[in-house]
């Protein structure tokens, strides 16, 4: 407390004064000459020494602290300090400052007026030729036109179409659905759903012409390419409508349903490594959970084709031990059963997958072409009697009735479709 004292008085105490060797300097030597101040102060004596002797010894000289400004240095000197930084700082003209300012307030008025410039006008309210407003109505655009909602007359038509398609009559839904256009309806897909009817009803001189036109309008081009190449396959062979088809599934990639059945076509086809490729993209590409475990039994038929039931062994015998079992991994053991050669077997799983599906499930199932290879066995034929018409003797393997190619177990593939010529037997190699 002494020593701050008399740093900030400038004299010293009575301790220093009577201190030996220690000089008394003047203030203003103490403020202004740092170094006469250290030159002044005399180094701590060595308590071994003699005390009559002032000079330091050389062990005091090497433990000398370092100088600190912080401390050394008196308050006078360093408020002289600041006030002549502050009068040097506040001469300068704040040059950079100002331009920088000048720089952000020019960015500011920039932007808005290219943001006034970039933004689009809103559109002026419709008005008519009085320069009053349009008021809109229900089923009106805002120029004013129709929207193409269907009267209530054509609106009951339409459902009556649904009821009747439903119900088997694709012949019947076509002539409602036509008068529905005849009588100045527009819904989007009109014309494509009129092609599937007529396509259903096996009048096929009617579709190609409506698929172009729906194709043309630019509503349902995919699925247009996709009926196109099944009607391709159908009338000119299994090859000929699968470019159709992959066009079909490149038009709308969000789509599961065209991989899907350029899977199906390619598998018909004799290509079973490409089947595989396709189908396992309709997976990927698949939407809808209640399709899920369908696809995958599609892309377990293909690899027991190609003799890969290896790679599902270890998961179909642990699915296969659940109660109950999933129905698409017991018909996936019938098929591995059937591609062994075992018909006993793969009956047994069949009668189990009868009790777990529904029988429209099981025959929407039952209708892919591997199954179907092998109706004419005996043990079999029971299961395939109702998607195909009997057999007389010595005829080769008839089409099963409104068999389609591309159903699904949702609904969504071309509905009531005539069947493909159906394939010859699989000739299957005994496993080892």
């Amino acid at each position: 407390m002494a020593w701050m004292k008399m740093m900030g008085e400038g004299t010293p105490t009575d301790e220093e004064a009577a201190r030996p060797g220690r000089g008394v300097l003047p203030k203003e030597q103490k403020k202004f000459s740092r170094s006469t101040v250290e030159a002044a102060r005399p180094d701590p004596v060595d308590a071994s020494a003699d005390p009559g002797t002032t000079s330091p010894s050389p062990a005091a000289e090497t433990e000398r602290p370092p100088f600190t400004s912080a401390i050394s240095l008196p308050a006078d000197h360093l408020n002289i300090e600041r006030k002549r930084r502050s009068k040097d700082t506040s001469n300068k003209p704040p040059g950079l400052t100002m331009a920088i300012q000048f720089l952000v307030f020019a960015a500011l008025v920039g932007s808005f007026f290219v943001g006034r410039a970039t933004v689009p006008n809103a559109a002026p309210a419709p008005r008519t030729a009085a320069g009053n407003p349009v008021v809109m109505k229900d089923g009106q655009s805002p120029d004013g036109k129709s929207l193409g909602i269907l009267s209530d007359e054509l609106l009951a038509k339409v459902d009556d179409e649904a009821a009747v398609e439903f119900s088997g009559d694709p012949r019947r839904a076509f002539e409602l659905l036509q008068s529905v256009k005849d009588g100045g309806g527009r819904i989007v897909g009109l014309d494509y759903h009129l092609a599937l009817l007529a396509y259903a009803s096996g009048d096929l001189p009617k579709v190609l012409p409506l698929l172009n036109l729906s194709i043309s309008e630019g509503e349902e081009v995919a699925a247009c390419y996709n009926l196109r190449g099944t009607m391709t396959n159908r009338r000119g062979g299994i090859d000929h409508g699968i470019p159709e088809l992959e066009m079909a599934s490149k038009l709308d990639p969000f789509d599961a349903r065209y991989a899907f059945f350029l899977g199906e076509a390619l598998r018909r086809g004799g290509k079973p490594l490409a089947a595989l490729t396709a189908l396992r993209k309709a997976l990927y590409r698949l939407r809808e959970p209640m399709s899920d475990s369908f696809y995958r039994l599609k892309i377990r038929l293909t690899q027991v084709e190609l003799g890969q039931e290896a790679d599902f062994a270890d998961e179909m015998k642990a699915e296969l031990t659940q109660i109950p079992p999933a129905a698409d991994w017991v018909l996936t053991a019938a098929a591995v059963e059937l591609h062994r050669g075992n018909i006993p077997a793969a009956k047994g799983y069949f009668d189990q997958a009868k009790s777990l599906l529904p029988e429209r499930e099981l025959l929407i199932r039952l209708r892919d072409y591997y199954f179907f290879s092998f109706a004419h066995e005996k043990e079999l034929a029971p299961y395939f009697v109702s998607i195909m018409p009997a057999i007389p003797t010595g005829t080769s393997l008839a089409a099963p009735t409104n068999f389609n190619p591309t159903e699904t177990p949702t609904g969504l593939g071309t509905p009531f479709a005539p069947v493909l010529n159906a394939p010859a037997r699989v000739a299957l190699p005994k496993a080892p």
